[in-house]
């Protein structure tokens, strides 16, 4: 009876532990802490400097047939604030726009258009430490469904 009572004991014990894990990691992982010397760091290698963006996957080839749910990859040399990116599509077409540090992604809600599309980041747009694009970038690609 005592050991059944133990085991009892043990379970209620481990089941809090790791409640007490799972809530720690939910509200901890997403958002990492950074001192006050580590944001100084990073902000004065950054500051003024042009925003760019220094790849694209797919890469641009307009004579490579891309599918109707392709995602296209931006990738910048800061880190993207989806605050002040500012893009157009065309032919319009809903998509979703996904950012992870400096990679911005987008992609269709349903899938593109077959043609030619054409994405426009605005020379408006931004990074997270206030460098600006010089000019726009025109980013071109060609779907077709199969």
């Amino acid at each position: 009876m005592e050991k059944n009572n133990s085991i009892k004991l043990l379970g209620f014990i481990f089941f809090f532990l790791l409640m007490g894990i799972a809530f720690f990691s939910f509200f901890n992982l997403g958002n990492p802490q950074t001192t006050q010397s580590q944001a100084s760091t990073i902000k004065s290698t950054t500051s003024n400097t042009t925003y760019q963006i220094v790849a694209v996957d797919p890469p641009q080839d307009i004579t490579k047939k891309q599918l109707p749910i392709v995602q296209i990859d931006f990738t910048f040399n800061d880190i993207v604030n989806p605050k002040t990116f500012y893009y157009d599509v065309s032919p319009k077409t809903d998509i979703y726009l996904k950012t992870h540090s400096a990679v911005l992604t987008l992609y269709p809600k349903d899938r593109w258009p077959n043609g030619t599309i054409t994405i426009t980041i605005a020379k408006s747009s931004s990074g997270a430490h206030g460098g600006k694009l010089i000019e726009p970038y025109i980013y071109k690609f060609t779907v077709v469904t199969p």
